[in-house]
């Protein structure tokens, strides 16, 4: 039952900071996709960051690198394109493989804790070889705190275009 409460409460949280979130997998019909995320598709979101007041962290980069001694390392760069301080950033790597099962997962924070409106923070995921082992795809998920203490939170996290 608290569990039922607590996603019930995230769900609600989230729909009203107007987040664009989709549960579910997206798969690419084109075929395998390797060392690449699942879509190259831009994030969209209805948040009119001006009006919430809430930071909103987007993906403007990812690659998944051959590292040595048996590891793999995905590095990349969010922005918080908010109006408000985003805290304590963390990115997840999922990896899935042709049969979309989860093959494997890791998770970082971002190289700078709190991002302010406008910032940009690196990160870096390292991770076993073994789980890349069958890889097919992989997907990015960021999660954030905001400032009044709800959770934000981009699922399958799509590259950020940013107007210039």
């Amino acid at each position: 039952m608290a569990l039922a409460v607590l996603a019930s409460s995230l769900f609600t949280s989230i729909t009203l900071q107007g987040y664009q979130i989709t549960f579910g997998q997206f798969f690419d019909e084109s075929g395998p996709i390797s060392d690449s995320n699942s879509s190259g598709a831009s994030n969209t979101t209805d948040l009119d960051s001006e009006e919430s007041g809430l930071a909103e962290i987007v993906l403007l980069s990812q690659k998944l690198k051959k590292a040595s001694f048996g590891y793999r390392d995905l590095i990349g760069q969010v922005k918080n394109i908010g109006n408000s301080t985003a805290e304590s950033i963390k990115i997840h790597l999922s990896v899935y493989d042709k049969d979309a099962a989860l093959i494997g997962s890791e998770y970082t924070y971002a190289d700078i804790s709190d991002l302010k409106p406008g910032q940009k923070s690196a990160f870096t995921i390292m991770s076993d070889s073994d789980n890349f082992k069958g890889m097919d795809y992989y997907e990015i998920s960021l999660e954030w705190s905001n400032a009044d203490s709800s959770q934000g939170y981009i699922e399958n996290a799509q590259l950020y275009e940013d107007e210039k």
